[in-house]
């Protein structure tokens, strides 16, 4: 899996004078409060990126139900239009479930965007099923709150019963806790 994220590594330095007037404790502390502005006028001055850490903690979980009929190929999850993982068999190999994204989000709503590409499996007995690929996409929207917390679980599953056609019954749901 590939993760795809930005991260910006700010490097500063202070001036620290040899002051042999104060105690060491003094100096130490007037350090302390000089960093503490520094980091507040970076921050300040830092564009305001759609996973900057505040909001609440949001995890996104992916998880196949589609039984041995079908094989995921390659997945894609975005959230407000950012790619976030890009899944593709042929490199990391054939996985049921796995993590997609465990970080802070801003709060307000957001969109998770799927986008999955299933082909037939190759089952004994039904090697025509081999030659069926699918794209499956799906959106939702989910809230998050400051300071708080939402997991929402993506289930590739078959729709529909017995009656169902092979190539209609792939689908999605969500699942928000």
């Amino acid at each position: 899996m590939r993760l795809r994220a930005a991260a910006t590594v700010l490097l500063f330095t202070l001036p620290l004078a040899a002051q042999p007037e104060r105690p060491l404790s003094e100096r130490l502390r007037e350090t302390e409060r000089r960093i503490e502005e520094l980091k507040s006028e970076i921050l300040r001055g830092m564009p305001r990126s759609p996973w900057e850490p505040m909001g609440g903690d949001g995890r996104i979980r992916f998880r196949s139900d589609l039984g041995a009929r079908y094989e995921l190929v390659a997945a894609r999850f975005e959230i407000d239009g950012h790619a976030v993982l890009d899944y593709d068999a042929d490199d990391v190999g054939r996985l049921d479930s796995f993590q997609v994204l465990d970080a802070l989000l801003p709060p307000g709503a957001h969109t998770l965007t799927v986008d999955l590409q299933l082909r037939g499996a190759d089952l004994p007995g039904f090697p025509y099923l081999r030659g069926y690929t699918f794209h499956v996409r799906s959106r939702r929207v989910f809230p998050v709150g400051e300071g708080g917390r939402i997991t929402v679980d993506v289930v590739a599953f078959e729709r529909g019963d017995v009656t169902t056609g092979f190539e209609e019954a792939p689908a999605i749901r969500f699942v928000e806790r």
